[in-house]
C-alpha cells in the first residue's frame, strides 16, 4: 500500500511539472575513466647520420590539472618509403624522459611516432605526437 501510493504521488509531480527528468548526463567533473585530454610531446634531433642511435625526449601532461600522468609509451621510428621499422615500449611516470632509439644504418627521412597509453583505470586519455627525422651520410 505504502509503494502505491508513493508511486501516485511521484506521477501526480512529474505530471504537474514540480519535478524535471532529463535525460542528458551531468556536468560535474569526471570521475570516469579517459576524460581528461593529454598533450604528448616528442622531440630529438633533426638529423643525425648514418651508423648512429638518436635520443629522443618524451613528456606526456594532462589538458587541465597539474597531476602526474602514469602509463607506458610506445615509440615507432619507420622509414619513410619501407625497409625499416622499430617499436620500443617504455613506462612513463610523469616526469621527461629520454629514451635511446635504434641505431639508424640507411640514410633517407624516417618518421617518429609517439603513441602514449594510460595506466589502467586511468582518468586519462591516450594521445599522441610525431616528428620527421633525416638520416644523413657518414664522412670518412
Amino acid at each position: 500500500m505504502k509503494k502505491l501510493i508513493v508511486g501516485l504521488l511521484a506521477s501526480f509531480l512529474i505530471a504537474s511539472g514540480l519535478v524535471a527528468f532529463t535525460g542528458s548526463p551531468s556536468t560535474a567533473a569526471c570521475p570516469y575513466t579517459g576524460c581528461i585530454a593529454t598533450n604528448s610531446n616528442i622531440s630529438g634531433p633533426g638529423a643525425v647520420r648514418q651508423n648512429t642511435a638518436p635520443t629522443f625526449k618524451i613528456s606526456v601532461t594532462p589538458r587541465a590539472g597539474n597531476a602526474r600522468v602514469r602509463g607506458s609509451v610506445k615509440i615507432t621510428v619507420a622509414r619513410k618509403g619501407g625497409g625499416f621499422k622499430n617499436t620500443r615500449t617504455t613506462s612513463y611516470t610523469g616526469s621527461r624522459k629520454s629514451v635511446k632509439g635504434p641505431r639508424l644504418r640507411k640514410t633517407g627521412r624516417y618518421t617518429v611516432t609517439m603513441v602514449f597509453t594510460p595506466a589502467r583505470n586511468s582518468v586519462y586519455r591516450a594521445s599522441k605526437d610525431s616528428y620527421s627525422l633525416k638520416v644523413v651520410k657518414r664522412r670518412r
